[in-house]
């Protein structure tokens, strides 16, 4: 458990937001992948909850996702890039997000709700779409909100 630390506070010293908004999950499940079926597991049960109030409710859910900075900033995917060599991370460790995202997604859109997802979205866009410090910016913003627009009306 050490090492595990040890390698992801390295990897933090050479971009802690890379950590903080992607790699510490792609190292966690590296290390532990049995709990990709339990992270998995739990996310479905929340989106089957949402879904359920919602019904009852008579509410109208639309799901929006955000992808994290570093799937969609190239300016900054060398610094991901460099964290993410410090801890050993393969393509396929970086893909579980991915992978985990589009199930959660497609039970979503299960239900007849809407879903915004993002990382489609963001292409081919003239960008940035986040600030600094990893948050959605202005951009991002009046993006999702014309998205959203047509559901609303």
């Amino acid at each position: 458990f050490e090492a595990y630390w040890k390698k992801l506070n390295k990897a933090r010293s050479v971009s802690s937001s890379a950590v903080g908004m992607a790699l510490n999950q792609a190292f966690y499940f590296q290390h532990y992948p049995d709990e990709i079926e339990v992270a998995l597991s739990a996310a479905l049960g929340i989106v089957r909850e949402i879904q359920a109030i919602c019904r009852d409710k008579n509410t109208k859910l639309i799901w929006v996702y955000i992808p994290p900075l570093y799937d969609v900033d190239e300016d900054r995917a060398a610094e991901m890039d460099r964290a993410r060599e410090v801890i050993g991370l393969t393509d396929y460790d970086m893909s579980v997000a991915d992978r985990l995202t589009d199930t959660v997604l497609e039970l979503a859109r299960s239900d007849g709700n809407a879903v915004v997802d993002l990382r489609r979205e963001f292409e081919g866009r003239e960008g940035p779409f986040y600030w600094a410090d990893g948050h959605i910016n202005v951009t991002s913003h009046k993006l999702i909100a014309e998205l959203l627009m047509p559901y609303l009306e």
